[in-house]
């Protein structure tokens, strides 16, 4: 379901370059109902992330301290720019499910994303 919600265009979108399609090789993404990773094959090692948890409990605002509210996103959303290895996370709440959207790259500079990474969590939220 994540990546119906959350295409290969989106990513290429957001990267400004073609996106592939990576396999996830994290443990944590076990724990999410649906998850999907995109990523580049160029130096820029673009990486989204996009996983969908099924419970509120996931919702994981209170371990950002940079955290930003995003009004008009989902029930509630937050926005990270400051996360480990500089990733820029962005989560929000609808209908009992987190939806968790995080980027990242090799360049240092994932932040100067934040806006539009807020810009897909809001397409997603409209087809979720």
């Amino acid at each position: 379901a994540a990546c119906t919600r959350l295409t290969i265009a989106d990513a290429t979108a957001l990267f400004g370059e073609p996106a592939v399609t990576v396999t996830a090789t994290q443990r944590r993404a076990s724990t999410a109902s649906s998850s999907c990773f995109y990523g580049t094959s160029g130096a820029s090692g673009q990486l989204l992330q996009f996983r969908i948890y099924s419970s509120e409990g996931f919702y994981a605002r209170s371990q950002h301290p940079d955290a930003q509210d995003v009004p008009g996103l989902g029930e509630q959303a937050f926005l990270s720019k400051a996360g480990p290895g500089g990733i820029v996370d962005c989560q929000f709440v609808k209908q009992g499910n987190v939806y968790a959207l995080s980027y990242s790259n090799s360049t240092g500079n994932a932040a100067t994303k934040a806006d539009a990474l807020v810009a897909l969590a809001r397409a997603v939220a409209g087809r979720a």
